[in-house]
């Protein structure tokens, strides 16, 4: 019979003492597994009503003095197109700003 065999084969070359430690790392880990298991059914099953209200943070402008302003609503269509070209062309100085 060849699984007997092979069976005993498997038995002789694994030292029992290490079978054993290896079985024990082996169940911690799937208890561990079973925890983290039921904390992701659990934070599964939120709803958006169980969620933290979040605050979204408001934007401040800070003008088109800026240097660091790429395109302003104010300027024209020409002077909109030109910093966009000179954004793409990553060739603004500071005397481009409108």
């Amino acid at each position: 019979m060849a699984c007997g065999r092979a069976q005993r084969v498997l038995d002789e070359s694994i030292d029992p003492a290490e079978a054993d430690r290896l079985r024990a790392d082996v169940e911690a880990a799937l208890d561990e597994l079973a925890e983290l298991e039921e904390q992701a059914v659990e934070l599964s099953d939120l709803d958006a009503d169980d969620l933290p209200e979040v605050e979204l943070p408001v934007a401040e402008p800070t003008g088109a003095d800026d240097e660091l302003t790429v395109c302003d609503s104010s300027w024209t269509f020409a002077q909109q197109t030109e910093r966009l070209l000179a954004q793409k062309a990553y060739d603004l100085d500071e005397d481009d700003a409108a």
